[in-house]
């Protein structure tokens, strides 16, 4: 099926993935990935120009949902963690490029995400990550009992794994991938679906039993610190699409410096604040263009997010979208009319 809807500005919140047995989505434009892609509480952010197409894959079985993405560029995810859901990110290629609450998924970590906590999960290129979810209930049970940390299970965290456990999951993964694309009926049947459900629990609860959060730095300001920073500053971006805050703005309401500022957007986001409100403008702007109605043009819809020089608008769009504003807005144009129905994410259930 083709996934229709609008990628809305605010944060958008769909089915829980326990809902979906498996789903396929490859779309070589970002929007239409993004608007297909089911289980997020949040918004991407495209921060860099679209390299290869987009694809996810996502596999429940039993208790457990294993989702992998092969990302079309550089992007930022903000959101917060479904309700009920454990959730651990392990990066499969070019873990360097990988952060967490701007910690890198490198040298055997990976990112533990509480339920109904926010996050930011970076990357600064195009890269290829798996993401399992669990329910809580069943790792609280089983971790909580066998691991000193009482903050493990209470705190979004990086944690360094043991290789051999690391090495365990991502194993199982490539075996359920290759099951999958040589017979997809194999795991139709209870048993053999709950038998590899429980294998990848029983990995998932090794690595997260061998998980050591002391490896992950310390320095500087404190992590919760620079999350309300960033939670002040995108609070404020988000209420004022139409009229962007200033970086004097942003300093203002985190009651921190220019210097403390600019700090916590590189390590949190990959880029300097002046630079995301850009790119943040931007993308407000290409989602009002691909969905724009019938009378809206360039001018009325740029000029509704407070831009008055179209012609630097104009290069910072095509440099981030490899296009102009004008001719998202004809395809949007020729979307309505119906003439190219049938193009854009794929879909299949």
């Amino acid at each position: 099926m083709i996934a229709q809807g609008r990628f809305a500005t605010s944060n958008r919140k769909y089915l829980s993935t326990v809902e979906v047995a498996m789903l396929r989505i490859s779309s070589s434009e970002f929007e239409e990935f993004v608007a297909a892609v089911p289980a997020i509480s949040g918004r991407y952010l495209q921060t860099g120009r679209s390299v290869r197409a987009w694809r996810l894959s996502m596999t429940t079985l039993g208790d457990v949902t294993i989702v992998w993405v092969r990302g079309g560029a550089r992007n930022i995810f903000h959101g917060t963690s479904l309700a009920g859901r454990y959730s651990l990110y392990l990066p499969i290629s070019e873990p360097t490029v990988i952060a967490l609450n701007g910690l890198k998924l490198a040298n055997a970590r990976f990112g533990s995400i509480c339920p109904g906590q926010e996050f930011i999960l970076r990357t600064d290129a195009p890269t290829l990550w798996a993401g399992f979810q669990v329910p809580f209930s069943a790792v609280r049970h089983r971790v909580g009992f066998e691991h000193d940390d009482a903050t493990l299970l209470a705190q979004t965290r990086v944690l360094q794994a043991t290789p051999l456990a690391i090495a365990r999951l991502f194993a199982l993964t490539q075996r359920l991938r290759a099951v999958e694309a040589r017979d997809p009926d194999v795991l139709d049947g209870t048993p053999s679906r709950n038998a590899l459900a429980q294998q990848l629990l029983d990995a998932i609860f090794e690595m997260l039993h061998r998980g050591d959060p002391r490896d992950a730095p310390k320095v500087g300001r404190r992590p919760m610190q620079r999350h309300r920073i960033m939670e002040r500053c995108l609070e404020l971006i988000e209420s004022r699409l139409d009229c962007a805050p200033t970086v004097e703005d942003l300093c203002s309401v985190a009651g921190v410096s220019d210097r403390t500022l600019r700090t916590v957007f590189i390590e949190q986001c990959g880029v300097a604040p002046h630079r995301y409100l850009m790119i943040r403008r931007l993308h407000a702007i290409h989602e009002a263009l691909c969905y724009a109605v019938a009378g809206e043009t360039v001018t009325s819809i740029c000029s509704a997010f407070g831009v008055w020089d179209f012609g630097r608008l104009a290069r910072q769009y095509h440099s981030l979208y490899g296009a102009l504003p004008s001719q998202h807005l004809h395809r949007a144009g020729r979307m309505r009319r119906g003439k190219t129905h049938g193009v854009g994410a794929r879909r299949v259930h």
